[in-house]
């Protein structure tokens, strides 16, 4: 780590940026570099900066090719990719939410003060998503030793937007196997394992997919949401009644009443909705990047 920064500071037009930066003088402008020698900047300026770093490629290719090259010279996961996603606003089967979970994974980081440099595509920093208060107000810690009922926790995790499974394999997953409690956080780097001693978790540790065995023990982990659309519980189901009932008043909104009632049919009756990106602007009230 030492070794680029040390180049790095050898040379008169990075130690120029810096002085900038750090003196507030920008934007300022670095040209004639090739992709490496910009990963090589980069990779100095997260150990030169004392604040978190926000690079901006041209696309999600390049973003994802400069956070691995920062973190090949690095040696460690210092870079965090920040992808773009796409929406989903009709309900299908089998919807991937990969990127979405990626994303609150950089997020949750980000808020918990953990992140030194993200690197990301101009459109996806520009794409909408959980205010930052959201994202705090649903996370929560777990903690070994803690008295939570298990039913308390499973109800918690549904309503961040986890999904049961008969086994965790994935992330935003979480599995209940008599005593056990398995679930995958989108910030942990592993699936994390709770033992219940009746309603007090007696032990924590992560496993591995694969195997399902247990590894490193935990004292406590922070559970973030595994959705960037979150509604309290029945908020949901409140609102697309409030504007089932207003579209049911006028003839030009019987195709749209048409949908609320199935979507709200379809939450009634326990199943998720696949589709939760259309209801975007009835989650938060500010638009948040």
């Amino acid at each position: 780590m030492k070794l680029y920064q040390t180049i790095a500071a050898r040379l008169e037009q990075y130690a120029q940026l810096m002085a900038d930066l750090k003196g507030g003088r920008t934007p300022a402008l670095c040209v004639g570099l090739s992709a490496i020698h910009k990963a090589h900047f980069l990779a100095a300026a997260v150990c030169d900066l004392e604040e978190p770093v926000l690079a901006v490629a041209p696309d999600e290719m390049a973003a994802a090719r400069l956070a691995a090259d920062v973190n090949a010279m690095l040696g460690e996961e210092t870079a965090l990719f920040f992808p773009y996603r796409d929406f989903s606003y009709r309900q299908m089967e089998g919807v991937s939410t990969e990127y979405e979970q990626a994303r609150l994974g950089v997020l949750s980081r980000l808020a918990a003060g953990e992140a030194k440099l993200v690197v990301t595509s101009i459109q996806a920093v520009m794409t909408r998503t959980i205010p930052k208060q959201a994202l705090l107000d649903n996370t929560f810690t777990v903690r070994a030793g803690d008295p939570m009922p298990m039913e308390e926790l499973v109800s918690r995790l549904v309503r961040s937007g986890y999904t049961r499974r008969p086994q965790v394999d994935g992330v935003s997953q979480f599995s209940v196997r008599g005593g056990i409690l398995d679930f995958y956080p989108p910030q942990a780097p592993a699936p994390v394992r709770l033992e219940f001693w009746g309603d007090e978790i007696d032990t924590m540790s992560y496993f591995e997919l694969d195997s399902q065995r247990r590894t490193d023990p935990l004292e406590q982990i922070s559970v973030s949401p595994a959705n960037e659309v979150i509604f309290p519980e029945g908020e949901l189901q409140k609102r697309l009644s409030a504007l089932a009932a207003q579209l049911g008043r006028r003839k030009s909104g019987e195709a749209a009443r048409q949908v609320l009632q199935k979507d709200l049919d379809r939450l009634e009756s326990g199943m998720p909705l696949d589709s939760l990106d259309k209801y975007f602007p009835l989650a938060y009230e500010s638009f948040d990047t």
